[in-house]
């Protein structure tokens, strides 16, 4: 039986019955448990007849700053009571956080993520237990069915660190919910849920900065009221837009950055995190890179599975012993989606399972069986915004997650300011083009302090810059990096 370090956070798991692992567990109407652990909060809200329920695990806050936290069940379950559970899953486009909402309208029952699922729902499927949670083992663990026949295929050609493609786990029988998907618990089956958000349609760059900082800013205010927050800072665009609302809006802004073994006093990173703190009167520190000890780091990858690198769990166990229960905010999201990092400005019509599978760097055929049908189903539904929705579901959700289900179990809290469908809907309506040339970011930076663009960036090589902003370079150069990449793995694997 697993045993969950009693101070994780963020981590949870929704069975049929108490699961031991878990210290608490309390039962949820429909007659499904939540378990959790001590440092995990929920909040929820029932209908005044006893048949409908909401109840929303982790943190979850509205960007507009109109709802409190206490406040945003209700709002979520008087929406599917009026209008259905469609629209009380878009209701939640303007709320913010690392969250999982779970419902139940007369027997319905549902379950959905925040806007990247950064608390991830892994998810029974066809077996006759049903469970959810925050991690691939705990799920299977869950229903004890540890097959891997079929996920192994493609695990095989998966390289350490790299995510499984779509909803794929390391076992036959548990799956990972995607973004702009829904769960229907009844059936074990997760349906795909697309409505671009139609107000930006037609806006310019100003008038999303305008409304994205609108946003940021009540996303920020409501993280403080709940967690000690500390920026990591670099000399890239991403931290130093946290950076920017941070000195705005905190009374004890605090920055860090990591000093990896390679680095040197001189290193950019370093070098210009000191050089912005300093003239903006910021404290700062630097983080030493320390390891986890091998004991530790076998028992947590039990718990959390593939996803569960050396490398991640090595970082957990740094900012642990460093910042202890602070919250760390992170530069995901405007990073992937902010300067469409995954499908650059290549036109649509190449969007392909085989330029997935190179972004992942896997080169096996079983990856490419689960991914002909999940691309086809995103050129579908989500036309105009096929490179955008891969980013979203296959970088924000399984890349950048992976290290988020770690950090959860090491008692690390780890945060996205930028983490809202509706931000997220607002940039798309930005081109790709555009994106990939910082505009955004440099369209916020502009607004929140123009001083902070005259300070160095992170350095680009030539040949960087060129693949860059050049798509059809750019695209040429995935396929042949990806081979590589995948090559040098296996070689390695074999060599082990």
């Amino acid at each position: 039986m697993l045993e969950i370090p009693r101070d994780a956070v963020f981590t949870y798991s929704i069975t049929e019955a108490p699961d031991p692992a878990f210290a608490q567990s309390r039962q949820l109407f429909g007659a499904l448990f939540l378990n959790m652990t001590k440092a995990t909060e929920c909040r929820e809200s029932t209908s005044p007849d006893g048949l409908a329920e909401v109840v929303i695990i982790g943190l979850c806050v509205d960007a507009h700053g109109e709802y409190t936290r206490e406040e945003i069940p209700g709002i979520v379950l008087n929406a599917a009571l009026d209008r259905g559970i469609e629209s009380a899953y878009f209701m939640c486009d303007r709320l913010a956080g690392k969250y999982v909402v779970y419902l139940n309208l007369r027997g319905e029952k549902r379950i959905w993520g925040d806007a990247t699922c950064s608390l991830s729902i892994f998810y029974s499927s066809n077996t006759k237990a049903m469970a959810c949670g925050v991690s691939e083992c705990v799920v299977a663990d869950s229903i004890g069915d540890h097959s891997q026949r079929n996920a192994a295929a493609i695990a095989a050609n998966a390289p350490s660190g790299q995510p499984l493609p779509c909803d794929a786990t390391s076992y036959d029988h548990v799956k990972v919910l995607l973004p702009n998907h829904i769960l229907n618990i009844n059936e074990q089956r997760a349906d795909r849920l697309w409505q671009p958000l139609k107000q930006t349609a037609g806006k310019s760059l100003e008038q999303i900065a305008d409304e994205s900082l609108v946003l940021m800013r009540n996303i920020y205010r409501e993280y403080e009221r709940y967690y000690d927050l500390v920026c990591p800072l670099t000399v890239g665009y991403d931290s130093r837009v946290n950076f920017a609302l941070m000195k705005e809006l905190s009374n004890t802004p605090e920055c860090f950055t990591f000093k990896h073994p390679s680095f040197t006093d001189q290193t950019p990173d370093l070098k210009g995190a000191r050089e912005l703190c300093c003239a903006f009167r910021v404290p700062h520190s630097v983080v030493v890179d320390c390891s986890m000890n091998a004991p530790e780091k076998s028992r947590l990858k039990a718990l959390v599975g593939r996803d569960a690198t050396s490398y991640s769990l090595d970082l957990a166990s740094t900012i642990k012993k460093s910042f202890g229960r602070r919250a760390i905010l992170n530069g995901s999201v405007i990073d992937q989606i902010g300067k469409s990092v995954t499908g650059n400005d290549i036109p649509e019509r190449l969007a392909s399972a085989r330029f997935v599978r190179a972004r992942i760097y896997n080169r096996g055929r079983p990856a490419l069986r689960v991914l002909r049908p999940y691309v086809r189903s995103v050129r579908n539904r989500c036309k105009g915004h096929v490179f955008d929705v891969l980013a979203w579901e296959q970088d924000c959700c399984r890349w950048a997650t992976q290290s988020d289900i770690t950090y959860g179990m090491c008692g690390v809290n780890m945060l996205t300011l930028s983490n809202c469908r509706e931000l997220i809907l607002g940039w798309l309506s930005v081109s790709r083009k555009q994106r990939v040339h910082k505009k955004i970011h440099e369209a916020l930076l502009q607004r929140l302090d123009p001083q902070l663009l005259t300070f160095d960036f992170t350095p680009e090589s030539a040949t960087k810059r060129v693949l860059r902003i050049n798509w059809l370079l750019f695209y040429v150069s995935c396929f042949f990096y990806g081979a590589l990449v995948a090559r040098r793995s296996l070689m390695g694997a074999s060599g082990n």
